[in-house]
């Protein structure tokens, strides 16, 4: 009984923490950012965007940003962590399992999934680290429920039948 009520209130003090964090300082009627941060160049690209977000984003600067770690083994470093608390950003660790692991892009799929399942926002941007912004962006829907923009460049991805990566 011991063991059991210590591993509940373990994960109850766990998810109570999420739940924190995912509160992203909002309400219903806001607009939430997240996007994923990885050791190595993803988590100097994050730090970038936030910046820019901050300084650039005119009357969505001070939007709530999330940043997502969804696999243990690629935790940002303790000075990545601590420059996105400087800029007000929450910092979300995951410990998202994929069906195609070799795939990285699956981690981001999933992250934004348990973003929007957590998250009060009604609206949200998941976006990719390497953007920058420049300026204050339109984030209007104009009706629309979602919005994506698509590459400039397609690589590994496919445009249908007939590509050859459509296998």
């Amino acid at each position: 009984l011991g063991v059991e009520w210590r591993k509940n209130n373990s994960i109850s003090k766990f998810v109570n923490r999420i739940e924190d964090e995912i509160a992203l300082r909002s309400d219903n009627g806001s607009i939430g950012i997240a996007l994923i941060a990885e050791s190595g160049v993803l988590e100097k690209q994050a730090i970038l965007l936030c910046e820019s977000i901050r300084k650039f984003a005119g009357k969505y600067a001070n939007l709530p940003i999330t940043v997502i770690s969804p696999r243990i083994d690629r935790r940002p470093c303790s000075a990545t962590r601590l420059r996105l608390s400087e800029l007000g950003v929450s910092y979300l660790p995951l410990d998202i399992t994929s069906i195609a692991p070799a795939y990285g892009v699956t981690f981001k799929i999933y992250a934004a999934a348990a973003f929007e399942r957590l998250s009060t926002a009604s609206k949200i941007l998941f976006l990719d680290s390497d953007l920058l912004f420049s300026g204050e962006p339109d984030l209007e829907l104009y009706g629309a429920d979602v919005m994506a923009r698509p590459v400039d460049v397609k690589g590994m991805c496919t445009t249908g039948s007939g590509d050859s990566n459509d296998q």
